[in-house]
């Protein structure tokens, strides 16, 4: 089973990896992305640029979990921010071994069409992703 960015929209993820585990066969596996954690901590939309190399994406809070509000025109869209740690637990009490955790940073075709993205890439990585094995 994969979800693509879309759990770090479940307020109950407990529920959701307990249903998931449920619905796996024995050894299935579990993949999902997320907006890493380092994003989902602070309380701004976008970097600190001043125009030079040390733009940086600011962390606020990052022990702090729980919904972030985000204003899109009329629509407010609710994420919910949790650490690394509480993603990692959740599987592992949730029954779950996990097989492999990344935090990508893009691919050369990505670099080249848009080069300051490996940049900031590399100073806050912008996906985490996590598979695991039902147990």
């Amino acid at each position: 089973m994969f979800s693509s960015m879309a759990l770090q929209y479940v307020e109950d993820l407990p529920l959701v990896v307990e249903r998931v585990n449920r619905w796996l066969v024995h050894d299935g596996w579990f993949a999902f992305t997320v907006q890493h954690p380092l994003g989902t901590a602070s309380r701004r939309d976008s970097w600190l640029d001043d125009g030079t190399p040390q733009a940086a994406w600011p962390v606020d809070r990052y022990l702090e979990e729980g919904p972030v509000r985000d204003q899109r025109g009329d629509l407010v869209v609710v994420r919910w921010h949790r650490t690394v740690s509480t993603w990692v637990t959740a599987l592992l009490t949730g029954g779950f071994a996990i097989q492999a955790m990344v935090e990508p940073t893009g691919t050369a075709p990505g670099w080249q069409a848009s080069p300051g993205r490996l940049t900031q890439n590399r100073k806050c990585p912008a996906v985490l992703g996590i598979r695991a094995r039902r147990c």
